[in-house]
């Protein structure tokens, strides 16, 4: 069955999360379900190059950059992504070259744009749970999202067909 995300929210209401607003759509993909993965950095997009260099298996990675206003992401490395094969990235920061993004086969979110990159220092964390837009983002966790919004659940939902 074909639902949206308001539909999956009257269904589903006890075994989902649902994102807070504030997240902007950048890729060429609006409408997207699959399992998600999770890295944490700060100030460091170094191995978010190096998750997206890797195969993606039609997951999302969720970036939680800390809101740090600077781009951690570009056209480059979501050329990489789209290459290796990860359906987009939901970042808790900013990305930069949306003009590009727009085009790519990626459902892509951000907080927003911004022109400038920072100078980086070495840290992050891969695999781990993070919370932001009042939602607890696990790895293997489902992420759902249409126009409407962006929604999590624990698994892929009872009877559901992914879009």
């Amino acid at each position: 069955m074909q639902l949206g995300t308001a539909d999956i929210c009257d269904r589903y209401a006890s075994l989902i999360q649902v994102a807070d607003p504030g997240l902007c759509s950048f890729g060429g993909i609006q409408r997207i379900t699959a399992p998600i993965e999770t890295l944490k950095i700060y100030r460091d997009n170094t191995r978010f190059w190096e998750f997206l260099s890797e195969p993606g298996q039609g997951r999302i990675l969720v970036v939680d950059a800390g809101g740090d206003l600077s781009a951690v992401m570009g056209d480059k490395m979501a050329t990489i992504a789209a290459e290796n094969g990860w359906k987009g990235m939901l970042i808790n920061g900013y990305v930069r070259d949306t003009e590009i993004l727009a085009g790519l086969p990626l459902a892509i979110w951000a907080l927003g744009a911004y022109p400038l990159k920072k100078t980086f220092q070495a840290r992050a964390e891969s695999s781990v749970s993070v919370d932001f837009h009042s939602v607890h983002w696990a790895p293997g966790d489902q992420l759902y999202a249409d126009g409407d919004g962006i929604l999590l659940a624990a698994s892929l939902l009872p009877g559901f067909d992914p879009f």
